[in-house]
């Protein structure tokens, strides 16, 4: 789920975005989406036996935050994509806020819920956000199989989809403590 929200809320906020191509879609011409709308995946999580009983929820950041997956952002006179992903780190930050806010208000009326009914929980729920892992171009060649992971990551290797911007969609994450309610 790491697009955090549904093509629809996704589409919304794009609409009063000031940049990316606005000509297309968010998500026009674009690489298709494994991702699940907050709608079907926050009644899961907060299901009561026997249905379900979860305490943690654990999404992963921005692995499929691409110009391939959203190709809105896409400028086909920048072929190396470092405007395009410029912004859409900017608009990730945007839909980082919502999410955040929305999985806390969520998490706050569950707690409201379970006390009303008389539902006491030994231990809090908590919703994680794992952090993606970089990868490279070469990540996959027969070198690099045989060589094993790099041993330091390097500015200067050459990335495909945001791999070279992994790191700092993963930093919006690390000040949030808004979902430990």
């Amino acid at each position: 789920m790491d697009l955090l929200l549904g093509k629809s809320d996704l589409t919304e906020l794009w609409k009063d975005f000031p940049g990316g191509n606005h000509s297309r879609g968010l998500f026009d011409g674009g690489e298709d989406v494994w991702d699940l709308d907050p709608s079907v995946y926050v009644p899961v999580f907060l299901a009561s036996l026997p249905e379900a009983n979860y305490r943690s929820m654990i999404l992963s950041s921005a692995g499929h935050w691409t110009v391939g997956t959203l190709p809105g952002f896409k400028d086909e006179s920048d072929p190396s994509n470092v405007h395009a992903y410029s912004e859409m780190l900017d608009f990730y930050q945007i839909v980082t806020d919502n999410w955040t806010r929305r999985m806390a208000n969520i998490l706050e009326k569950s707690k409201r819920d379970d006390k009303a009914n008389g539902i006491s929980r030994a231990k809090e729920r908590h919703i994680f956000v794992r952090g993606y892992n970089p990868g490279h171009d070469n990540c996959n060649t027969v070198e690099s199989r045989f060589r094993g992971p790099v041993d330091e990551y390097k500015d200067s290797m050459s990335y495909s989809y945001n791999w070279g911007w992994i790191r700092k969609m993963n930093r919006m994450f690390e000040v949030r403590d808004l979902l430990r309610l």
